[in-house]
């Protein structure tokens, strides 16, 4: 899925920080969990490709662990 993040949260869950974030795109969004507290580049208003198992996460779809690539914004140079 390619996209926009909207949001991001750490919160600590099993005894680690995990961090979730909101990746949105035209036809709605889905969660992103990464089983850290900081993943370089994730923050709001980043455009990304994530790749990844679909699945649920607290009640919402997600993909935990995804690959993912920062995709260069308008006022990046190429």
């Amino acid at each position: 899925m390619a996209g926009v993040v909207k949001s991001v949260a750490i919160q600590p869950r099993d005894g680690i920080q995990v961090l979730t974030c909101t990746l949105e795109d035209e036809t709605g969004g889905i969660s992103l969990v990464f089983s850290r507290g900081r993943v370089d580049g994730v923050e709001p208003s980043a455009r990304l490709v994530a790749e990844g198992m679909v699945g649920e996460y607290d009640g919402s779809l997600a993909i935990r662990n995804p690959t993912f690539e920062l995709l260069a914004t308008a006022t990046e140079p190429d």
